[in-house]
Formats: structure tokens, C-alpha cells, sequence
């Protein structure tokens, strides 16, 4: 027969179990689960465009609002989404190609932004063409979520 004072050790663990599993259970409840693959997410963005196979591409899961942010701190102008913030597909491509740039006439952008939105059906939903250089400023440092 237990002691009453081994009992009376084990109780104060009983509130922190609880506590501690309950955390978990909301985390997990309330955490993000991407509805779409990377992999959907790519093929729906690169469907649409001429990419050839020597592209560069990577696709991360993103909040608009994260997006919006980064882009702007280096200095990209992407806009601004209105709509309530949401989970995005942003998939970045660069390679041995010219992206016609934004304005006629101007140097062709070297890589693209692509944007699906993470709900079925996959579908692109917004491009943005980037300026020069290998690789999209912001991108890196971007979080996955995924």
C-alpha cells in the first residue's frame, strides 16, 4: 500500500501533465497544415510558364504578410494585398532566360515571383517579375512554414 506521502509528491506533476498536453493539443489543432503539396504548388505556378528545365526554382509556404514584408525591406515593390492574411505558395524562379520586364523596353527581368495560393484547386495566382541579378533578394529569407 502507498505511503500517503509518495502520493502527496505525485500530485503537483498531475497540473503541469495536463497543462503540458493541453498546450500540445492546441499547437497542433491551430497550427498551419499546408492543403497543398510544394510539389502542387509548383506544378500549378510553372504550368503557365515557359521555364525550361535548366531553371532554377524553390517553392516556400509563406504568409502574404510575410511576403509583402520581405520584398519591401529589399527593396522590391510587389504591392499590397488587401485581403485577410493568408498562406501563399511562393515559388521563385531564375535561369538561362529573359523574363520580359515590367516595362517595354526595359533590361529583361532575370527572375520571377510566383504566387499560389494555398487552397484547392492550385491555381497561380499573382507573378511578379523580378530586376536583375541570380536570385530574388528577399527569398531567402523568407520562412518556411511548410
Amino acid at each position: 500500500m502507498p505511503s500517503p506521502v509518495s502520493s502527496d509528491r505525485r500530485r503537483p506533476w498531475v497540473p503541469v501533465a495536463i497543462t503540458i498536453l493541453v498546450i500540445l493539443l492546441i499547437v497542433g489543432v491551430l497550427g498551419h497544415h499546408p492543403q497543398l503539396s510544394r510539389q502542387d504548388a509548383l506544378d500549378a505556378a510553372l504550368s503557365h510558364q515557359a521555364v525550361p528545365q535548366t531553371a532554377h526554382r524553390a517553392a516556400k509556404l509563406v504568409r502574404q504578410s510575410d511576403l509583402e514584408r520581405a520584398a519591401a525591406k529589399s527593396g522590391e515593390n510587389i504591392g499590397h494585398d488587401t485581403s485577410p492574411d493568408h498562406f501563399i505558395w511562393v515559388i521563385a524562379v531564375t535561369g538561362d532566360y529573359a523574363i520580359p520586364g515590367e516595362y517595354s523596353g526595359g533590361p529583361p527581368a532575370t527572375w520571377t515571383i510566383l504566387v499560389v495560393n494555398d487552397q484547392r484547386p492550385a491555381q497561380l495566382s499573382a507573378t511578379w517579375d523580378g530586376g536583375q541579378g541570380n536570385w530574388p533578394p528577399f527569398f531567402d529569407g523568407l520562412n518556411d512554414l511548410s
